[in-house]
């Protein structure tokens, strides 16, 4: 039996003694594999001495069993003695305490403790008693306390909120609702477009076309749909506007369109009450723009007119910006399609090999020059239409060398006697050098014969006009650059008049050339602290020189024709 015991001990410091039944007596005790008997001390050096007594005790009542035969009046003997033995070891000395709780009641703490009977000293078992009932009072009367804690905060905070309640509803009763302003978007244009027309406004309304386009967009679709007072604008009024922008079809407000859109309200098209599919739908750019420009426009109430009401109507309208992909499709001409444009004896009926005519108003010279001037400066069709003949000059270099340029600006001069001049940006103007082509096929010749005639503009009958592009436009010449494009073969809608600067954006790229030429070609500026804070002047006071080399490395591998009038 040697080795069938040791010891343990319990949560409370108590040694306890356990004895490993063997298997084939386990049928004798209920099919239990140990006893466990309380040593009923926290010493281990009385524990092992009384563990020494009950093993002596349980090897022997296990010798006997072992030893009986089954079925017999001895063996059932020695289980009862077992059995007694079991009730005499299980034996448990019993108190208990009184609690106090918060309240003043009176709580009844109980407990026991096991007890060896045999023993004549029972002070310490008493003790030990004793000491778990006081611990498990104190226990109660903590948790008592915290209870009656948490319910009183919660009393408290069910007064606070009630008093506030009442305080709220008094106010309410007592002080007459606060009136909204009622002054209408439609009332603040006026004060609006002064405050942006007012002189060096950074990010103002600078030209007439600015104040003509912003006033229309705003009047056209947003004061049109959404006129109310200004601070009752809500956060669903602006989402409403947002839908509208989203909706209304292109050339839906357009004069030369009304025909297309007889009987149709934007009240039809929201409630999908007619088929809007045949309808073709505006630009991501044009609905941003609307939707932009009338955020500007609460921003603007907002602040300066101290609307405070408006700011959930403005954050609804920058979360909609956010969401719209105004990446434009537009792309480079490819080198087939120059080579038809340019080269080849295209289907069109007058074409450069074929030669062009002066009609519709729009002179052969120009059909000629300006579709060149566009591929090899990169330059819109308005920036070229406005030129003068003075812009078209000799430029001396930093090195003293003089070189053909082409000088796009806004001297005051030429705008005073020509409305039309003007640009998108303040880095627009900017000096480009002529491309070697055109020097060759007679750019300076075809100026020069201008100027004998005593005209001032390099395309004398182009003019911003109110035709089918707008009033901002030069609607003829656009227009017929589209029906020779697409006569000639190039019909994708991606490729367009612009299109040229693409081109001569993926020529720059391709040859490496540094992002500064780059941007002085194409009239932009260069975020960074030196150019846009420290930098003195703008991309007319560069050196031409470096832009010189850069353009007549440009070769779109063209053959090009001469001028020639078509019969």
């Amino acid at each position: 039996m040697a080795g069938i015991a040791y010891m343990c001990k319990n949560r409370h410091g108590t040694y306890y003694a356990r004895f490993i039944i063997p298997k084939h007596l386990q049928s004798h005790f209920k099919n239990r594999k140990e006893i466990r008997r309380s040593l009923q001390t926290d010493s281990r050096k009385l524990a092992i001495k009384r563990a020494r007594v009950y093993r002596v005790e349980i090897e022997n009542l296990i010798d006997q069993l072992t030893e009986t035969p089954d079925e017999t009046a001895e063996r059932a003997r020695l289980l009862e003695s077992l059995k007694h033995q079991n009730i005499e070891f299980e034996r448990y000395l019993e108190g208990k305490t009184k609690a106090i709780l918060p309240n003043g009641e009176e709580k009844i703490i109980t407990g026991k403790v096991p007890i060896n009977t045999l023993e004549e000293d029972n002070k310490p078992h008493r003790e030990h008693l004793l000491n778990q009932l006081r611990a498990e009072a104190k226990r109660e009367e903590e948790r008592a306390e915290r209870a009656e804690e948490r319910t009183q905060r919660e009393r408290r905070e069910v007064e606070l909120h009630q008093a506030q309640l009442a305080a709220l509803a008094h106010s309410q009763s007592a002080t007459p609702a606060k009136s909204i302003n009622p002054k209408k978007l439609s009332e603040y244009l006026d004060d609006y477009t002064k405050f942006q027309t007012l002189p060096r406004t950074i990010d103002g309304w600078n030209s007439p076309t600015t104040v003509t386009k912003k006033v229309g967009l705003l009047k056209a679709t947003f004061i049109k749909y959404c006129d109310k007072a200004a601070a009752a604008f809500s956060w669903d009024d602006a989402k409403r506007y947002i839908q509208i922008a989203h909706s209304i079809p292109k050339n839906f407000e357009h004069r030369f369109h009304q025909s297309e859109f007889a009987g149709i309200t934007i009240e039809t098209i929201l409630d999908d009450s007619i088929d809007t599919s045949r309808f073709k739908s505006r630009k991501p750019s044009a609905v941003a723009m609307d939707i932009k420009t009338a955020r500007a426009f609460l921003e603007w109430i907002r602040t300066e007119k101290r609307v405070y009401e408006l700011q959930d109507a403005i954050q609804a309208f920058d979360n909609s910006t956010k969401r719209i992909n105004m990446k434009s499709n537009r792309r480079a001409f490819t080198h087939q399609e120059l080579k038809i444009l340019f080269d080849d004896d295209n289907p069109a009926r007058e074409n450069y090999v074929k030669g062009f005519n002066s009609k519709r108003g729009i002179d052969a010279n120009l059909k000629y020059w300006l579709p060149l001037l566009g591929l090899y400066t990169g330059s819109a069709i308005s920036e070229l239409c406005q030129l003068h003949l003075s812009d078209i000059r000799l430029h001396k270099a930093f090195d003293g060398s003089e070189h053909w340029i082409i000088d796009f600006n806004e001297e005051l001069e030429k705008c005073a006697i020509d409305d039309d001049v003007r640009f998108k940006n303040d880095h627009r103007s900017r000096l480009i050098p002529i491309h070697k082509v055109l020097l060759n096929l007679g750019f300076i010749e075809y100026v020069q014969a201008l100027k004998d005639k005593g005209e001032v503009e390099l395309f004398p009958t182009s003019k911003r006009n109110q035709g089918k592009y707008g009033k901002e436009s030069f609607g003829a010449e656009s227009q017929w650059w589209g029906e020779y494009s697409s006569n000639a073969g190039v019909t994708d809608s991606n490729v367009v008049f612009h299109s040229f600067k693409h081109t001569q954006d993926t020529c720059l790229s391709n040859l490496h050339i540094d992002r500064d030429i780059v941007a002085a070609f194409s009239g932009h500026s260069i975020g960074t602290m030196g150019k846009s804070t420290y930098r003195t002047g703008g991309h007319r006071d560069a050196d031409i020189a470096p832009l010189v080399e850069v353009i007549n490395k440009i070769d779109y591998g063209l053959t090009h024709h001469p001028f020639k009038a078509a019969p």
